[in-house]
């Protein structure tokens, strides 16, 4: 039996892993989140000010599985970014910081995305350094917390980065724009409004997974780390996002088609236009820099 930290357990993909490994097995779990109410196996904080250390020490923890993260690529204001900025890195430098100097043998598991690979010829199925060739600011973001992951010479530390792509099912949130593309799709159907995807430029493919079977995914491969560093890119489902978008109009007339030269950062954008150079000076600023 092992004793498992979820951070961001309260989460889409967290409530599922605690479901599954519930339901499956005997381990213990603890789960650190901002939302959720306090228990004694639940912890209300955000995790820049959780103590991190001490509570893997007193608590056991084997097995770290980190969602916390904000998944949003349509980052229109400079609040958006920050968000996501802080989401995906800033406030998780406390476990970087907690990792480095622990003294009991640990395994971690953090979540990453098959955008950052682009073109299908370019994904593998493992990697042992952490890269990026994406200019989706979410990825930057979750790029510089893995090149921290990777960076890390404690020897009791071992790391898998699971590149999910796009999960979905997730039909009960209210805010269409807080949704994943697919569940966004499947609704807007549903409800006979319009949709609207912008295709790219360039090629690009996504993994599309259905909720339980990502948590599947997840707790199998938590025995599995061999490795200092390893990522691993989950593409049973890979999807030509373009070829997606096209099939769709041909299936529903409703559904509008739309290329836009001016954007080729993206998969996909809904309902907005805006410039990456708009934000160019902030991310100077914010993002390029070597914090």
């Amino acid at each position: 039996m092992s004793n498992l930290l979820i951070l961001g357990s309260e989460g889409f993909i967290g409530k599922q892993i605690k479901k599954n490994i519930k339901k499956n097995s005997n381990h213990k779990i603890y789960g650190l989140d901002i939302k959720g109410r306090e228990s004694k196996n639940h912890f209300k904080c955000n995790i820049k000010n959780f103590d991190i250390y001490n509570f893997i020490n007193k608590y056991k923890i084997n097995i770290i599985i980190d969602l916390i993260g904000c998944t949003n690529h349509h980052l229109i204001t400079k609040n958006e970014i920050k968000e996501s900025l802080n989401k995906n890195f800033r406030d998780k430098k406390n476990i970087i910081k907690c990792l480095n100097k622990l003294n009991r043998k640990v395994k971690l598991i953090t979540i990453g995305s098959l955008y950052k690979f682009g073109l299908q010829r370019k994904i593998k199925v493992k990697n042992f350094i952490p890269t990026n060739k994406s200019d989706d600011l979410q990825l930057i973001f979750k790029n510089k917390f893995e090149n921290k992951l990777f960076q890390i010479k404690n020897n009791n530390i071992m790391t898998l980065v699971i590149n999910i792509g796009s999960v979905y099912g997730n039909m009960k949130l209210s805010k269409i724009k807080r949704m994943n593309l697919i569940d966004q799709i499947i609704l807007k159907i549903r409800k006979k409004r319009k949709n609207i995807i912008y295709i790219s430029k360039k090629k690009r493919f996504k993994n599309c997974i259905y909720i339980n079977d990502a948590a599947n995914v997840i707790i199998s491969m938590m025995q599995k780390i061999k490795t200092r560093y390893m990522e691993v890119n989950i593409t049973k489902d890979l999807v030509d996002f373009n070829r997606f978008a096209i099939n769709l109009k041909k299936k529903f007339l409703n559904i509008q088609i739309k290329y836009n030269e001016k954007i080729n950062l993206y998969y996909y954008i809904e309902n907005h236009t805006k410039k990456y150079d708009l934000f160019k000076n902030f991310l100077i600023k914010n993002v390029h820099s070597k914090n």
